[in-house]
């Protein structure tokens, strides 16, 4: 019940005003609060599904929570303690290696074989001595201390340390020591993300959430939550789970510890960081506490360099000088903590020269190269090959087996962060070298992977994470090697795959065409906006046949005034052309998610300077992978199934006329016809056709409209299938959120329920090119035509009546372009052929 309430309050955000929105997502959180309070039960239940719906409107969801942390924090901020932690002397002891190894030994015989992270095990902390104890908590900071010189731990190092984390739960819970273990668990997390095992840091997270439902310190488990979701790139999360930890603050009214209080601080900026979000008033305000607490240097220097990458990661102009003059002023504190500071000021100020590369700075470049010295190469490797531009295949690899591990869609969108940034440079050096096996691995996270990813989602309470030291100069993807490529595309022989990446600071394209490949540079289309000609032109074409100018009377446009619409949208978009074959009979793209949203049928031919879609059949096949699996894939077979969903019932005028116009189709083709808004079953044809009314959010919210009201479960209309026709406004329009890397459409639910090809407009769609469209089309593909030729004959039928690309080019081609009736999957078929 309590999902379908909160689910209700999203839904009411996504058309109302913003200042109604607030009021929606405290909504949420009353029904949660609440709920979660006492039961880890609840929280395992809900939290990550509040994510999930908090993410469907990230802008109004970040700026209404992080509102009211702040508010929060304004609330709790007078039980800020400046006092230090309390367990400084109990840690104050000394011990030795011979020591250690007697107490693992002893601490070994008294752990289960499988041991929990969440578990209490007490006959550990009983069966040592308080000395033992101490010296055994001192051993396990020492080590930590170390290892935090390092940003990438290995194997060893991450298994050795959540081992430490159960002992020292036992320790800390009998010497009332929560504090110091709560300290070493936030730290635990930051640096196994910090690692790439972003799964593994969400694992521990949960861990800490039973741990604290167990121990009553939920208010500083939710924080951990916080702290590790957002060191994860997802500050939507992150914010919930600090509210919850705030809420719970405030609730309890008592001190909070210096260490606490500093870790919260610390942590408003980060989040503020993720968002790209510099609200001044805040940065006093969270300032102004932090001085209150009379931190010692190292915090002081971990709180101000948060506080500038902040300003750096906002584009703020101001930044630079801003850090040299901290630098000026705290040389002497950096150098003292040179060994632990050296990391993060260097990967500052790399992120300076990122953001402003034309910037000069000579007194910054002294600092660089004095904080370089005093970093150590060992488990930095990866960073600082990437500040040299070396080893970048090899690194990129390691990140995309660590990848393997993430279980959720809305996860990995976030956790390939890293994987991105790595990938542009290898795009660029695999174009500059003419690698066409560097520039596949580097198109892998740049072009949505989460469309193939398989679901792998938790069923029982644990589940392990497989932890592996990759060596990327040894690890290869299946479909690295070209010769295995080509073969497992099956590409027809005239057919030409391209793939459209962004590097560095260039868009790049490299064609597969008969067993030859060609790269090129796409200086045209860094020249131009592509986002604002998406906004401000795609997005608003609509076919008409009737025009009406001022005052004047409506009119029907001439075939001249429609073939003047097509001559003004080239003139936008001529210089979105592409260097395409000569002697390419089709064409199916891979794109980048920064180009995803552009459709593919726009794109101008360099060779006549025409739309592509005008000249041959084109598929948007969205990744290599994608189209591998789509070979796979059972085709359609003889007399195939057909369904038709219209919501007829509604008494929309508009259906009952395309029902009408129709009715010798469906009967020519034996489709089967639904009319209700809420079927009582999906459909389940091999061919399903979808007809109904799209708002330009559609990718958003995944909304129908009938008769002006939304049909919000749509996923109880669709069920599975082999090829989907949705006859959807804006159904096949793809965009971008800030809090994410990932390519936002209604088609990738299809695509990952197991539909082969989708096939469905960019913009709005005209009713009436349906008739002619989707009997030219069945017509092709009862012939036993590839989807994409059908799709192509199809649409230059309609060109030829309707003339505008507003009507022909509307319906675009998504995933496998050769389904067709056929008895097997294409690849058994052409692989016999070829034996």
């Amino acid at each position: 019940m309590i999902k379908e309430q909160i689910k209700q309050e999203i839904d009411k955000c996504i058309d109302a005003e913003t200042k109604h929105t607030i009021a929606y997502i405290q909504k949420c959180y009353d029904l949660l609060l609440p709920y979660i309070k006492d039961k880890y039960e609840n929280s395992r239940y809900i939290i990550q599904f509040s994510i999930q719906q908090f993410e469907r409107i990230p802008i109004i969801s970040c700026a209404a929570q992080f509102k009211m942390a702040i508010d929060n924090l304004h609330i709790i901020s007078n039980l800020f303690s400046s006092s230090e932690p309390d367990w400084l002397d109990y840690i104050n002891i000394e011990w030795n290696h011979k020591e250690i190894r007697f107490l693992l030994e002893k601490i070994k015989s008294l752990l289960p074989k499988e041991s929990f992270g969440n578990k209490l095990y007490t006959e550990v902390a009983n069966n040592l001595t308080e000395d033992e104890r101490r010296k055994y908590v001192g051993f396990i900071l020492d080590s930590t201390h170390r290892n935090g010189l390092k940003t990438r731990w290995n194997k060893d190092i991450i298994e050795n340390t959540t081992l430490n984390c159960i002992v020292l739960y036992s320790i800390c819970k009998k010497d009332y020591q929560m504090n110091l273990f709560l300290s070493f668990y936030y730290n635990l997390l930051d640096r196994i993300n910090s690692s790439s095992e972003h799964q593994l840091a969400r694992d521990i997270a949960e861990n800490l959430l039973m741990i604290g439902y167990n121990e009553n310190l939920q208010a500083e488990s939710y924080y951990g939550a916080c702290r590790c979701y957002t060191a994860a790139h997802n500050p939507i999360a992150g914010l919930l789970y600090l509210n919850i930890a705030l809420n719970n603050l405030a609730i309890r009214r008592q001190p909070i510890p210096q260490q606490f209080a500093f870790d919260i601080l610390w942590q408003v900026l980060k989040i503020m960081r993720e968002l790209q979000m510099p609200q001044e008033e805040c940065i006093s305000f969270v300032t102004t506490e932090f001085e209150k607490l009379n931190c010692d240097e190292y915090k002081k220097l971990s709180f101000y360099h948060t506080t500038l990458s902040l300003r750096v990661a906002s584009i703020d102009k101001s930044a630079p000088s801003k850090i040299f003059d901290f630098l000026n002023e705290n040389r002497e504190l950096i150098f003292k903590n040179i060994k632990h500071s050296a990391m993060p000021w260097l990967t500052l100020l790399h992120g300076i020269h990122e953001i402003f590369p034309a910037l000069n700075f000579p007194g910054l470049q002294l600092y660089e190269n004095t904080l370089k010295a005093a970093v150590e190469e060992d488990d930095n490797e990866m960073l600082l090959n990437l500040y040299e531009n070396k080893k970048l295949v090899s690194h990129l690899k390691e990140l995309l087996v660590k990848l393997n591990s993430t279980r959720e869609h809305d996860d990995y969108s976030k956790d390939n962060q890293t994987a991105l940034i790595l990938a542009k440079r290898v795009l660029s050096q695999a174009v500059q070298e003419e690698n066409p096996s560097n520039y596949i691995i580097a198109m892998q996270p740049k072009t949505d992977f989460t469309f193939v990813l398989p679901s792998n989602t938790q069923t029982g309470m644990y589940q392990k994470v497989n932890i592996e030291d990759v060596d990327g100069k040894e690890y290869k993807l299946s479909y690295q090697e070209i010769e295995k490529l080509e073969f497992l595309l099956q590409m027809d022989n005239s057919d030409a795959a391209m793939w459209i990446g962004k590097g560095d600071d260039s868009f790049y394209n490299m064609i597969l065409l008969q067993d030859m490949y060609r790269f090129d540079t796409l200086k045209n289309l860094n020249e131009i906006n592509l986002k604002d000609i998406q906004q401000n032109t795609i997005g608003q074409l609509r076919y008409s046949k009737e025009d009406k100018k001022n005052n004047a009377s409506i009119y029907c446009k001439s075939k001249y005034d429609l073939k003047a619409e097509g001559e003004f949208l080239y003139k936008i978009l001529e210089n979105c052309f592409l260097p395409i074959p000569k002697v390419a009979a089709r064409i199916f793209f891979m794109k980048d998610l920064e180009i995803s949203h552009f459709p593919h049928q726009l794109f101008v031919d360099n060779r006549n300077n025409l739309f592509v879609g005008e000249c041959m059949p084109t598929a948007n096949v969205i990744s290599t992978e994608l189209f591998l699996k789509t070979n796979f894939k059972e085709p359609l077979h003889k007399d195939f199934s057909k369904a038709f969903w219209i919501p007829a019932d509604s008494g929309e005028l508009t259906f009952q006329v395309i029902l009408s116009k129709l009715e010798e189709t469906f009967q020519r083709y034996k489709i089967d016809i639904h009319r209700e808004s809420s079927p009582i079953t999906s459909l389940h044809s091999d061919l399903n056709i979808i007809c109904a009314h799209g708002a330009n959010n559609i990718s958003e919210t995944e909304w129908f409209y009938a008769n002006e009201k939304p049909l919000i479960e749509t996923n109880s209309i669709i069920g599975k299938g082999k090829l989907l026709i949705l006859l959807v406004c804006h159904s096949g329009t793809i965009t971008q959120s800030f809090q994410d890397n990932a390519m936002h459409t209604i088609i990738k639910r299809y695509i990952q329920m197991g539909y082969s090809s989708v096939i469905a407009p960019m913009w709005s769609l005209a009713t009436d090119i349906i008739p002619k469209w989707l009997s030219t089309f069945l017509k092709y593909m009862e012939a036993e035509d590839y989807v994409v030729d059908a799709v192509f004959k199809a649409n230059m039928q309609v060109k030829d009546e309707f003339i505008a690309p507003s009507a022909w080019a509307c319906l675009h081609l998504f995933g496998n372009p050769y389904l067709q009736i056929c008895d097997k999957p294409r690849i058994e078929i052409l692989e016999k052929g070829k034996n």
